[in-house]
């Protein structure tokens, strides 16, 4: 019995099929289902953003060895601090870099 490996095999398809979103084009978010909420937009982009109890700072270059507790003194002189975010990396357990702080006011952040 001899095979013949060198022939191409027609059942196999060139192109790829893409499942999921964005596969097709679709009504999903055409209409009143692709508004989504927003926040009321002050005229300068750069501040502080209202969130739902305060209003957030996001702080950049935060050292990748800063404690929480650094963090909170550094920024605890601007006001009263409500909530203080400070994201670590899951591999390296060293800070990522920014932290999130929420003030009560706007005039404190």
């Amino acid at each position: 019995m001899d095979v013949d490996y060198d022939e191409d095999e027609g059942s196999k398809p060139t192109t790829r099929k893409i499942k999921g979103r964005g596969a097709e084009d679709d009504d999903r978010y055409a209409g009143k289902a692709g508004k989504f909420e927003r926040l009321a937009h002050d005229d300068d982009e750069a501040g502080p953003a209202r969130s739902i109890e305060g209003w957030v700072v996001v702080v950049s270059g935060v050292h990748e060895e800063a404690q929480e507790d650094d963090v909170f003194e550094a920024f605890a002189e601007f006001g009263d601090i409500k909530n203080l975010h400070l994201n670590l990396d899951r591999r390296t357990g060293f800070v990522k870099g920014y932290a999130f702080i929420e003030y009560e006011t706007k005039s404190e952040a």
